[in-house]
């Protein structure tokens, strides 16, 4: 996630998510941070490529999350279609992209 960053414009924006990210006490807490970082790149990466980096990024926390408390928040961000109540693979996650 800090590498994506780089593209990021706005200064203050950059450090203000680069302390978050570096002061998340684990994946809960960078899981919560994906959105907001989405949201910093978009502007200078356009909204395709920055979803191309969440979507890079969600499988990583493959089971690493409450399956029930994340999977509707997360994945119906990348696929509308997702079925709620379900964390894909990692495997899975790659062969859809």
């Amino acid at each position: 996630m800090l590498a994506q960053l780089g593209g990021v414009a706005d200064a203050q924006m950059w450090a203000d998510l680069a302390v978050k990210i570096k002061s998340a006490a684990g994946p809960e807490a960078l899981w919560a941070l994906r959105s907001e970082w989405m949201q910093a790149l978009a502007p200078t990466q356009g909204l395709l490529l920055a979803r191309q980096r969440m979507s890079d990024v969600s499988f990583m926390f493959a089971g690493l999350l409450d399956r029930e408390e994340h999977a509707r928040t997360g994945l119906e961000v990348l696929r509308t279609d997702a079925p709620r109540g379900l964390v894909r693979s990692a495997a899975q996650m790659r062969a859809d992209h």
